[in-house]
Formats: structure tokens, C-alpha cells, sequence
């Protein structure tokens, strides 16, 4: 008996070390960004589309992004900067992609996203969509803010850019 439950205490101890010690767990900086509309749902592929985009587009890119990206025709920057997520094509319903924080850590903005899938048990409109999600940024938010870290949930990294 002394064993299991010897056994079990350092597997918690073990989980919990890694845990804390995972770089990619991005808690770390200043809360800038929180969603309060979480999508439910999880990533049933097994890569983003090649037409996924991870873009931060800032007062000198903006004109470039605009004949490049999806919805963001109206976009308007002062100083400060966006940051912008997408799937590009999916063949049906059921897609999504939401960033659901973004964090200051000294030079370095990280913003977590979440993508779903649709469920391939579940019935799904037959329409081509195109998801994605965009956050503003004020210029005394982004202050100094010189790299970009895209993870999603997990903590996987996806893209890091230099801005």
C-alpha cells in the first residue's frame, strides 16, 4: 500500500515539475489581450492549411497586408499595431480560429490562439468559409515590442516573427 501511493506521489511530483518548467506554457508577462467569447471545440488535422496566416501588421506593413489578406480592407493604425489569424479556405463549415490572449513579455508579445476542426461525426454546412481573427493594439500596449511568438493553447509554438 506504502508503494502506491509512494508511486503515485512521484508521478504528481513529475507532472507537476514539467508543468513548471515547460518553456512553452507562456504565463508569463503582462495580460494585454483576454478573449471573453471562447470557441469550443479542438484541432482535428494534423497541420493548419498551407494558407494558414500568423501575421502581425503594423503603420509601416499595413498597405502590403491590405492587398494580401482577407477582411481587413478597413483597418486603420496609428501607432500601434494588429495582430491577425487565419485559416484561409476551408472547404466547409465547422472551421474556427480565435486568439484567445496575448501577453507582454519584455520585447516580446506572445499571443495564444485556438483552432477547431469540425467533428467528423457531426453534419456541417457545405459552404466554402474562410475564418479568422484580429485584435488591435494600442501603441502604449506594444511599446518596444520588437518580436512576435504565436503558440496555440497547448504550447506549441507556431510561428515567431520579427516585427
Amino acid at each position: 500500500m506504502k508503494a502506491k501511493i509512494m508511486i503515485s506521489f512521484l508521478i504528481l511530483s513529475l507532472a507537476l515539475t514539467v508543468i513548471a518548467c515547460n518553456p512553452q506554457l507562456k504565463n508569463k508577462g503582462t495580460l494585454i489581450y483576454k478573449t471573453s467569447q471562447k470557441i469550443e471545440g479542438q484541432w482535428r488535422q494534423d497541420e493548419y492549411p498551407d494558407a494558414s496566416e500568423f501575421v502581425t501588421i503594423t503603420p509601416d506593413n499595413i498597405q502590403q497586408k491590405k492587398t494580401e489578406l482577407r477582411n481587413i480592407d478597413g483597418l486603420s493604425l496609428d501607432d500601434g499595431l494588429a495582430v491577425y489569424v487565419a485559416l484561409g479556405e476551408c472547404p466547409t463549415g465547422g472551421y474556427n480560429i480565435q486568439i484567445r490572449e496575448i501577453r507582454k513579455a519584455d520585447q516580446t508579445l506572445v499571443v495564444t490562439i485556438k483552432a477547431i476542426s469540425p467533428d467528423p461525426e457531426k453534419m456541417v454546412t457545405q459552404v466554402i468559409t474562410y475564418p479568422y481573427d484580429l485584435v488591435r493594439l494600442s501603441a502604449s500596449e506594444v511599446q518596444e515590442v520588437n518580436k512576435v511568438l504565436f503558440y496555440t493553447v497547448a504550447g506549441e509554438k507556431i510561428k515567431k516573427e520579427e516585427i
